[in-house]
């Protein structure tokens, strides 16, 4: 299994409908947590350092 949510289903996981996530295998299902996660720790990273550069 890859480790990327959309190599293994074709969409991102934002783009899942409640019932396209309830029927993916639990493995599935942590790969689109961590994948949430990742994307919200990078931007949330990115902005930081942004709001770091800006207050210098």
């Amino acid at each position: 299994m890859s480790n990327c949510f959309e190599d293994e289903t074709g969409k991102s996981p934002e783009e899942l409908t409640n019932e396209e996530f309830i029927n993916l295998s639990d493995d599935l299902k942590w790969l689109a947590y961590e994948n949430l996660l990742e994307m919200f720790y990078g931007v949330s990273g990115e902005l930081e350092e942004k709001l770091t550069d800006g207050n210098q």
